[in-house]
């Protein structure tokens, strides 16, 4: 019966009087065993025992008290396992797992590391605890690979080896279900998702497809073969059929043919076979560039994994691959995930990351670890092509047991006790001061105490309360809560903030406000939530940053700086003001705007004569329009003239000059030109009606001569005010530039709206030239000696203005806005317990320095500058 395992669950025994000599005290009737003895007493009274060992190696047995019996139950305990066994009186239990990189052990004290084998650490921690709740010893074996099966039915190694041979009893690393391992094992609980997927680079879109195909919709196809067979039928051409064939596919080339029709049909035929072929060819080249800079999203599915050109390689995973029963899984794991031998090429993370950095590669791996080290190994725009794809089709990893182990139950219990520890309020629960989180304990009176605990920071073990009042039919009092109000002394708790210092040579100086025109807006946020933090009366811990931190486009964490230490929880408050962007409303709640954005484009006004025709402008136009009106008249009036002069010529010939007045329209133009240019002309009138009306209109043209002239001597004295919008910065002849600082490069590079972005790419940043960011003072500089326009924070750009610019020049500079966001302001981490107390003290010191007027004193450059 041993050897066949019937002591064991769910058999039941019964046996009368004593079995001592019935049952070894090396049998293995364990705490799974139902094992019953019924020993009857001097009164006819069987006493029933329920007897069990700990542990196989025990000669002792243990037993729980079933009840007495004589024609029926006297009293009867029930029995459950799980219940009546549960406390194991510190029974060694060894527990086999897997660490594969030895060289990052479990770490409970700072927990570094954890993206190595993180599913592994997280199953040592949590069945260690589940052990702690079993009240027994542990012993733990640490293996480098759950081991696998070979044709001998044995396993080569590994955690499940020790299982199979008895050296351990619990799987401790949660592994996925398989029809090869229920034969050693029995499953018990999962206990997290899988984290493994397929990882690889989008490869380009020509990787894939034909992209000479795609270029055009089919239907488009057919039309162009439509256009080409009709023009190719004209009848307007004695050339042959061929030499019309070849004159069609010159057009497409955007080529030329020596033949050429002669007839107006042919001509206006080949036009729009030239016009229409030379569209479609720009059409055609465009999209071809487009899908050559273009990746492929068609690598979504196991099936398409299949049919691509792609390697693929696996982690130490090779079990779950081989026991694929789907078609397409099964072909992917036999044929394109093994070598010549067949056999399974496993290889390490940090080869295969290579791999797919180098070459168009999919890797299945544990994407905890394998992000990490994409992180520390690929460039920015490398992890914009990342892709994941699930593939298994199984279910998720859980944690195992001993086939026919003694345990199973128990564990099984221990686990669930675990789970419901976890679930009700421990010392390590996020109890935070934004929590309303409510205790009521019931009193000797049978009246309810109402208090509110939480705790200061995460890392506290210790709670503290709010009284909320007293119940028993009615409130006998009650104390109104406001997070806010009620706990805004954060009792000398460490407050963490991230600030921003682009240039540490020129620190904070409370003392004598020194320099406050670098980094201004920076230091005037340092002031503000400095003082705030005074006022909650919390332990003020400053990192300081050269940069705000970015994320890039695709990415999933912040680069670091300001916002990557808000994202992994170094830092509680992003001390300095930044922009709202969407990608930042992921990591951080904004609180509060502490000052305008002083980011704008300086420039000197430029001459009018750089920006607009000066020689249009001295009239408006409807002068102009009067000034031809005037010409074209006198033009007419004076040819009438002399056309009635050449008449009556006969009056004149005592001048003996009969000739000279017969003028012909084109003279008469030229002395109209002549007057307009104040000078003269060899024809002219002799009457007295043409002499007068060339008088006037020489009078009058020499006003407006002179009038013109004066007009032009200003304009080439007056600056143009028509730089008012990004859209005049455009579409002007001035230069640009931007200051060599990291959050002007991030705005800039990544502004999507059309005439900002025309802006980056035309006139900062211009193809195959180097982005124009300058530093202050070359940026200042280049203003001062060019027609050149520079972004800037202004408090420290006029700072330069100030000491370099004469008097006059400072007259002629102006303004231009650019970013199109709203007004900077502070954040605290997204879900913050201080959230609400951050946002009263930083409203209560705004309220101060409204009440007392100190802002210029905070910052005293920008009065000068205002």
């Amino acid at each position: 019966a041993d050897n066949q395992h019937l002591f064991k669950a769910p058999f039941k025994w019964l046996i009368f009087n004593n079995f001592d000599n019935i049952i070894s005290p090396t049998t293995k009737i364990l705490v799974d065993s139902d094992f019953t003895v019924a020993t009857k007493d001097s009164n006819d009274i069987y006493r029933m025992k329920l007897i069990y060992k700990y542990g196989e190696k025990d000669t002792e047995f243990a037993h729980n008290d079933l009840g007495t019996f004589s024609n029926t139950f006297i009293y009867y305990n029930p029995f459950s396992t799980t219940v009546n066994r549960s406390n194991l009186m510190g029974q060694t239990l060894t527990v086999s797992y897997v660490i594969t990189n030895p060289a990052y052990p479990i770490d409970f004290v700072n927990y570094r590391n954890q993206h190595v084998d993180a599913i592994n650490k997280l199953s040592y921690v949590l069945i260690l605890h589940m052990l702690e709740v079993l009240n027994c010893s542990k012993n733990f074996i640490q293996h480098q690979s759950r081991g696998y099966k070979q044709q001998n039915s044995y396993y080569d190694g590994g955690m499940f080896d020790d299982l199979q041979n008895g050296t351990a009893e619990i799987a401790g690393t949660a592994t996925f279900y398989s029809v090869s391992r229920l034969d050693v094992v029995d499953y018990i609980s999962i206990i997290t998702p899988s984290d493994m997927k397929f990882i690889l680079r989008a490869p380009p879109l020509s990787y894939v497809n034909n992209i000479f195909t795609l270029a055009f919709e089919v239907n488009v196809w057919y039309a162009l073969y439509l256009i080409i067979g009709v023009n190719n039928n004209t009848q307007d051409m004695k050339p042959s059929f061929f030499d019309i064939a070849m004159m069609q596919i010159g057009a497409i080339a955007q080529q030329g043919s020596d033949s050429e029709p002669k007839s107006n049909s042919g001509r206006i035929a080949v036009l729009l076979i030239f016009l229409v072929s030379m569209f479609l060819y720009t059409a055609y080249s465009a999209i071809i560039v487009a899908f050559l800079q273009s990746t492929s999203n068609s690598i979504r599915t196991a099936q398409a994994l299949l049919n691509s050109k792609i390697s693929l390689g696996v982690e130490d995973v090779n079990d779950i691959f081989e026991s694929q029963v789907d078609a397409v899984r099964n072909i992917i794991s036999t044929r394109r995930m093994t070598s010549k031998n067949q056999n399974f090429e496993l290889m390490t993370v940090e080869n295969g990351i290579r791999k797919m950095r180098n070459e168009f590669f999919g890797f299945y791996t544990k994407t905890s670890l394998s992000y990490k080290l994409i992180m520390d190994t690929f460039q920015e725009y490398e992890k914009c092509g990342l892709i994941e794809m699930d593939y298994l089709n199984v279910f998720q990893p859980s944690i195992s047991i001993k086939k026919y182990s003694a345990y199973k139950k128990i564990v099984k219990f221990g686990w669930l006790i675990l789970n419901y520890i976890n679930n009700t309020v421990s010392p390590t629960r996020k109890i935070l001061v934004d929590s309303n989180f409510a205790i009521a304990t019931k009193d000797s009176d049978n009246a309810f105490q109402l208090r509110l605990i939480y705790k200061l920071t995460e890392n506290d073990t210790d709670f503290v309360y709010n009284e909320l009042g007293k119940f028993s039919d009615d409130f006998e009092y009650y104390n109104h809560f406001l997070t806010a109000m009620n706990r805004s002394d954060l009792m000398g708790s460490i407050v963490t903030v991230s600030y921003v210092l682009t240039s540490p040579a020129y620190p904070i100086d409370f003392v004598n406000y020194r320099n406050q025109h670098i980094d201004g807006v920076s230091k005037l946020s340092y002031a503000l939530v400095f003082h705030m933090l005074e006022l909650l009366n919390c332990t003020k811990n400053f990192i300081e940053r050269k940069s705000w931190g970015y994320k890039h486009q695709n990415a999933t964490y912040y680069d670091g700086g300001m916002f990557g230490d808000i994202q992994n929880g170094t830092a509680e408050i992003a001390g300095t003001v930044a922009f709202y962007t969407f990608g930042r409303m992921e990591v951080v709640d904004y609180i509060s705007v502490t000052t305008p954005s002083d980011m704008k484009f300086i420039l000197r006004a430029p001459p009018l004569s750089y920006i607009n025709n000066l020689f249009t402008l001295p009239f408006e136009i409807n002068v102009w329009y009067g000034l031809y009106l005037i010409t074209g008249f006198t033009i007419i009036l004076l040819y009438v003239i002399v056309i009635y002069e050449s008449k009556y010529k006969e009056s004149f010939k005592k001048a003996n000059n009969v000739e000279n007045i017969k003028p012909t329209f084109v003279d008469v133009i030229m002395l109209q030109i002549g007057a307009i240019t104040q000078q003269g002309s060899e024809a002219e009138p002799k009457s007295s009606s043409g002499r007068i009306a060339v008088f006037i209109v020489f009078l009058v043209l020499m006003f407006m001569y002179t009038a013109y002239a004066a007009n032009i001597v200003v304009l080439l004295q007056s600056t143009s005010n028509s730089f008012q919008t990004v859209q005049d910065l455009l579409y002007s002849k001035i230069n640009l530039g931007v200051e060599d600082i990291v959050y002007s490069k991030y705005y800039f590079e990544n502004q999507q709206e059309p005439i900002r972005k025309a802006i980056y790419e035309q006139k900062i940043a211009p193809k195959d030239q180097k982005p124009n960011f300058f530093s202050v003072q070359d940026g200042i500089r280049k203003m001062r000696n060019e027609f050149f326009a520079f972004h800037i924070e202004t408090t420290s750009g006029y700072k330069v203005v100030m000491d370099t610019f004469q008097e006059h020049e400072k007259c002629g500079l102006i303004e231009i806005d650019y970013l199109n966001t709203l007004w900077p302001s502070i954040s605290v981490r997204k879900r913050s317990a201080h959230k609400e107390i951050v946002k009263v003290g930083n409203f209560t010191i705004a309220l101060v320095i409204a009440n007392r007027n100190i802002i210029w004193k905070v910052s005293p450059i920008w009065s000068e500058a205002v």
